[in-house]
């Protein structure tokens, strides 16, 4: 898709952080009065370590490539020194503490930075004699990107960095899968590229064929801003993550994939990150399989006290889980103090019977282990996307690429409606984009600016051989919704014909959704409360002459079938007892407005409802549009 915020673009072999010290000659530096060489790198791997500082009683060097600290030797100059090693070729963080107080080495200019200023250091690079698999190579270079975006959820203007595969702009009929890659404590979203150098990592293993290209998307992993509380009690990081995964699922993701070609589906979606990242990452993944199919913990900073409660859902239903996740991956240092929290979750998951690798390596809680876990965690990811070398499987015909846009309300979305279910059903020659928005009307929607985004969208309809506009209103043109409610009559057809003229007249094939079922149950029988709605979206599509899938029929039918026991497990999350008891005798009782049970409604879907009804679209889509038979998984 076309990308419609404004982006920052720097290329990936740019990154800060990644220029090796030359073993044999100092990088130049400007010459003068107390100038000093810090850090020295020696052929033979030794470093050495300088600070001017004659009016000093007192200097030490600590760094990752050491246990504890070591003082520095002052000579008659004012000039401090101590030389190390040799050390393995890696980057390392480093400080001086001068009389007590920390600092960085005032002659080096590779900082590590984060969020908050208690863990700025220094950077050491040690190179190898052959470049690292962080190191930058001539080979094709993928782009850091940086976005700034609203997040309704948090109330606030966040930012979050892309990093895109080589190519990425070349092939505008691909579609990626995506890597929501999470940072740890005190630091931010430009971590994972100036210290984990992802942007290299991967551009290494694609150029050596050794993993799939995909989109890695690294937000601020922060609910609110370290130092400033949270509204939630909770140890550990539980009251930071619960704003955090709201961002994320609210925002994030459907930003990401509005401005980006990505699949839009569990399947084709990862989830991972570090130390509290890495507590996030497993909190929001597992609870969430309806997103994501691969999820990673480095380090992760999980508390035993909380598994059973946190991950009840998970280890409810192992066979479940097991059939959804295509990976669960962990890893830790064995010298890294959360190595015990870490092995003991394991032991939980190995207890429960899902299935998960865990691997233990040498290592503390530091990048250069989390680096060593990406480059092995990354091949891991979309195995079937594509072949090896990008091309179809064998014996495989290539279709040319076709496109289909999901326009509508929440009963259409991404988390509680069935796009993502028929976004899972689609081919990779079929771009599936899911820009349905929660709470929309056929008037809200173009008055909030999204048909906008649609139209700016459908202005490069020449690079797919088709693109279609699957358009479903209803829920909220009803009545008693201020600000959204349109008149049966006088407002919502007249909206419906105006989205079909625009698709037409953009060059794309429009094609009309009549409204989705509830499944509220009275006597036995489902109130159809939508059909008028459903009968005006099928009148305009009959005198536009454009197709419609008739869903409201065939899913009230699939409701009726079912009955209100089973129609109640479609819903985003179980039903409280007084649900089950009403629909023991037919009926469907108020769904509750606060408490454990606020996200149970009748209207809105979870995983089951959204495959159920995702592929009861697509059976009408290919029924209704011969032409995307080839295109629709069976």
């Amino acid at each position: 898709m076309r990308e419609f915020a404004a982006v920052i673009v720097l290329l990936s072999c740019s990154a800060p952080g990644v220029r090796a010290q030359d073993p044999v000659a100092a990088r130049p530096q400007p010459a003068g009065a107390g100038f000093v060489r810090s850090p020295q790198v020696a052929a033979d791997r030794t470093v050495t370590f300088r600070l001017r500082a004659p009016a000093a009683s007192e200097v030490s060097l600590s760094g990752e490539f050491m246990r504890g600290s070591k003082p520095l030797v002052k000579g008659t100059d004012g000039t401090w020194t101590i030389t190390v090693g040799p050390l393995e070729p890696e980057i390392y963080n480093y400080n001086f503490t001068i009389d007590g107080v920390k600092t960085i080495d005032p002659a080096n200019a590779e900082v590590k930075t984060g969020s908050t200023a208690s863990t700025i250091g220094s950077i050491l690079v040690v190179p190898g004699e052959a470049p690292a698999f962080y190191d930058p190579q001539p080979v094709p270079h993928g782009e850091i990107r940086t976005h700034w975006y609203e997040s309704k959820s948090l109330k606030s203007v966040r930012r979050l960095t892309v990093y895109t595969p080589p190519d990425y702009d070349q092939s505008r009929a691909s579609r990626y899968p995506v890597l929501y890659l999470f940072h740890g404590a005190n630091a931010d979203e430009t971590a994972w590229t100036r210290l984990g150098h992802v942007n290299l990592i991967l551009d290494n293993l694609l150029a050596a064929g050794k993993a799939k290209p995909f989109i890695v998307v690294m937000p601020f992993g922060y609910g609110a801003p370290p130092g400033t509380g949270v509204p939630e009690p909770g140890g550990g990081f539980s009251g930071t993550a619960a704003l955090f995964g709201r961002d994320l699922l609210g925002d994030v993701i459907p930003f990401i994939d509005t401005h980006y070609r990505t699949y839009g589906d569990r399947d084709h979606r990862a989830i991972a990150g570090l130390s509290m990242g890495g507590v996030e990452s497993l909190e929001i993944g597992l609870n969430h399989l309806e997103l994501f199919s691969y999820v990673g913990g480095f380090s992760a900073a999980v508390r035993p006290a909380d598994f059973a409660k946190t991950y009840a859902g998970l280890v409810a239903s192992p066979e479940a889980a097991n059939r959804q996740l295509r990976l669960l991956w962990l890893g830790c240092g064995t010298d890294d103090g959360l190595f015990s929290a870490t092995d003991s979750f394991s032991k939980f998951l190995d207890t429960a019977k899902i299935t998960h690798t865990f691997h233990k390596s040498p290592g503390a809680h530091a990048w250069m282990v989390w680096r060593h876990y990406l480059n092995e965690f990354a091949p891991l990811l979309f195995p079937a996307t594509v072949s090896q070398n990008g091309a179809l499987p064998a014996n495989q015909s290539p279709l040319p690429p076709a496109r289909i846009i999901l326009v509508g309300d929440s009963t259409v979305a991404l988390h509680n409606g069935w796009g993502p279910g028929f976004c899972a059903l689609a081919k990779p020659e079929l771009q599936c984009v899911n820009v349905a928005k929660n709470g929309r009307s056929s008037g809200s929607y173009r008055a909030e600016g999204s048909w906008a985004t649609v139209m700016d969208e459908l202005k490069h309809n020449s690079e797919y051989s088709a693109t279609y506009v699957l358009i479903q209103f209803g829920h909220n043109d009803q009545p008693g919704k201020p600000g959204r409610s349109t008149d049966l009559a006088t407002e919502f057809p007249v909206n419906l014909r105006q989205y079909v003229k625009d698709v037409l007249a953009a060059g794309a094939k429009p094609i009309l959704v009549t409204p989705l079922t509830r499944r509220t149950f009275q006597d036995g029988k489902v109130k159809n409360d939508l059909a008028p709605w459903a009968e005006a979206t099928k009148k305009v599509a009959a005198d536009a002459g454009v197709p419609v899938l008739d869903l409201n029929t065939d899913s009230l039918a699939a409701v009726q079938a079912m009955g209100p026991v089973e129609a109640n497990t479609l819903a985003m999350v179980p039903p409280p007892q007084s649900v089950i008891d009403g629909a023991a005798s037919g009926n469907s009782p108020p769904a509750p407005k606060t408490g454990p049970s606020a996200q149970f409604d009748y209207t809105h879907l979870g995983e089951k409802g959204s495959a159920l009804f995702g592929r009861m679209v697509a059976g009408e889509l290919v029924k209704t549009v011969a032409d995307l038979n080839r295109y629709i998984m069976r």
